[in-house]
Formats: structure tokens, sequence, C-alpha cells
């Protein structure tokens, strides 16, 4: 197994995904990184990885922005709720704005984010949306320093093998 798949496999008590942990395999965190087209799973692991908490939820706003396409024609709470989220932390929305936009945007949103991920293009995009906010380098800067080391050194095998 492959340090990053060992750090996931140590997150299990947290709720780690079997599946991702098999996906992952003996991949370096580059590789999965790089290719992994599931945008919840990267999400996840940026959240567990110690990533800044504001770059993660500016992520999970970008995927959830996809779903705003299977709200029905004058359904604007979940969009106003992703434009205050955005604005509360850039520091132009108050928590009390920020609470209000939530409660009154999760009903509408439930069946529109269903619809979204059902669709694998739209996990896809997710997965790319996220990666475009969270780049590989946020990533393993996250991680512990013995899976940095580690995934760093079996990146430079895989380069000098290659050649």
């Amino acid at each position: 197994m492959s340090a990053c798949a060992d750090y996931l496999t140590s997150l299990r008590g947290r709720e780690a995904c079997e599946d991702a942990v098999k996906w992952l395999g003996q991949m370096t965190l580059a590789e999965a990184w790089e290719s992994c087209e599931r945008g919840d799973w990267m999400l996840w692991i940026a959240e567990r990885a110690g990533v800044e908490r504001d770059l993660v939820v500016l992520a999970a706003c970008d995927c959830a922005e996809t779903a705003l396409v299977y709200l029905p024609r004058g359904e604007d709470r979940p969009r106003e709720c992703i434009e205050v989220t955005r604005k509360f932390i850039a520091g132009e929305a108050t928590r009390a704005q920020l609470l209000a936009t939530v409660s009154t945007a999760a009903s509408a949103s439930y069946d529109a984010s269903s619809a979204a991920y059902a669709a694998s293009a739209a996990a896809r995009e997710h997965a790319r949306l996220v990666r475009a906010r969270i780049p590989l380098a946020v990533i393993r800067a996250a991680m512990p320093a013995e899976v940095q080391r580690e995934d760093l050194e079996l990146e430079d095998l895989e380069h000098e093998g290659s050649e």
C-alpha cells in the first residue's frame, strides 16, 4: 500500500471511505489527486488533511454551483446561499446572514444536489473544480511529513524509471 493509502487507512476511524482507500491502492498522492474523478472524495481528504477550511468551503461552493441548473426557474435560495458563503469567507457577510441563507436553501438544494451527483459527468466536473481550487501542492503540504516524504520519493522513482 502507498503512504497515501496508509494515511487514508489510518483515517478509517474518521469515516474514510473503503472504496476510496481501495481505489488509491499503490498510487502516489500526485497520481491520485490528478486522476480522481470524485470531487466528494477530494473534498473529504482535503478537509481531513488539514487544508485551510475556507479553501475547502470555496471548492465545495464551486461544486454546488454546478447543481443550480437542476433547480426550477425562480428558485434562487441555493444560489444566494453560495453567494453569501463566498461573501462570508471574504469578510463581506455576517455569520447571521450566512446562517439565514443556509437554513432557507437547505430544502431547495436537496433535490438539486441529488440530481447533480447522479450524473457521472457532474462528478468529473466536481473533481476538476476541486483540483482547480486546491492544487496538489496544497494537499501535499497539508499531509503529515512522512507521507509527503514517501510520496515524493515514490514520484522520483517513477520519473527515474520512465527515463
